[in-house]
């Protein structure tokens, strides 16, 4: 299981690193505007196509081109539509699974949309009357820089349940993150949480709703 950890980390830090070298285009034009995407044709003397970050496709006579030059998409985050770069990561999740339902909160650091990493507990509270406590570590990837974006997430830790012996707790997570404003986002997938006990693994799948901010 540990190499199993270190193995998604490094696999979610290459992904980081490859995105902070991502580059762009930019135009800069002789009536001041900045222009960012990708060229998709230019002809010396004659003009320049460029493709912008929503597919908008833009053409301007080099007659109106000041200068042509590339950015990496980490000094241009501020024109992505993905909300959440870098820095601090908050969640706070409601799940629906099969037979129990649970309130999760995460707290740690986003490297990149690509990677994220945090500690989380939640309480859980299942169908014949007993209460859950996992307690984990978070990984998260958001595939996509976009505003609309595919996740996947794995929860790994200790379920605490009164009366048992603290089972293993596995939960691979897959769904839709989006914005919702400037600074949040938010979440719906399905989680599949594994209860793993001495000769018993229990499987929970269900829905599940994430607010991060």
């Amino acid at each position: 299981m540990k190499k199993i950890i270190i193995t998604l980390i490094a696999i979610l830090a290459t992904a980081c690193a490859l995105y902070a070298q991502e580059t762009i285009d930019v135009l800069y034009l002789k009536n001041g505007s900045i222009i960012r995407g990708t060229i998709t044709e230019i002809i010396p003397e004659e003009h320049v196509k460029i493709m912008t970050a929503d597919s908008s496709i833009f053409v301007y006579d080099m007659d109106e081109v000041l200068k042509i030059t590339k950015e990496t998409a980490q000094s241009a985050k501020q024109e992505s539509p993905f909300n959440k770069h870098k820095g601090y990561f908050g969640m706070v999740k409601v799940t629906f699974p099969y037979f129990f339902t649970g309130v999760d909160i995460v707290n740690g650091y986003r490297f990149c949309p690509q990677f994220a990493i945090g500690g989380g507990i939640g309480l859980q509270v299942v169908e014949y009357s007993a209460i859950g406590i996992p307690l984990y570590l978070h990984l998260r990837s958001d595939i996509i820089a976009k505003r609309v974006s595919p996740y996947f997430a794995l929860d790994l830790g200790i379920n605490f349940i009164p009366g048992f012996a603290a089972p293993i707790y596995l939960s691979p997570q897959a769904g839709v993150s989006f914005n919702v404003g400037k600074k949040y986002r938010m979440t719906a997938g399905i989680d599949a949480p594994f209860l793993l006990f001495e000769n018993v693994i229990s499987i929970c799948p269900g829905f599940s709703l994430g607010f991060c901010f």
